[in-house]
């Protein structure tokens, strides 16, 4: 089994928020973001069995 792990530090673009903040400092919300690397995987890997087991939730106070 393979894993891939994707892990960008931009929370803008040109300026602009790339999508609403979360509960937590750092992270925003990009789903299109997500959609992309899918299909990237689905292209890239002749369309693997992808199972999303946690999409996350910030601890955060």
């Amino acid at each position: 089994m393979a894993y891939l792990v994707f892990f960008v530090m931009e929370a803008e673009r040109n300026g602009i928020p790339i999508g609403p903040k979360a509960a937590s400092d750092w992270f925003y919300s990009y789903p299109m973001g997500f959609k992309k690397l899918l299909v990237y995987i689905k292209e890239k890997y002749n369309n693997p069995l992808i199972y999303v087991m946690e999409n996350g939730k910030c601890n955060n106070p």
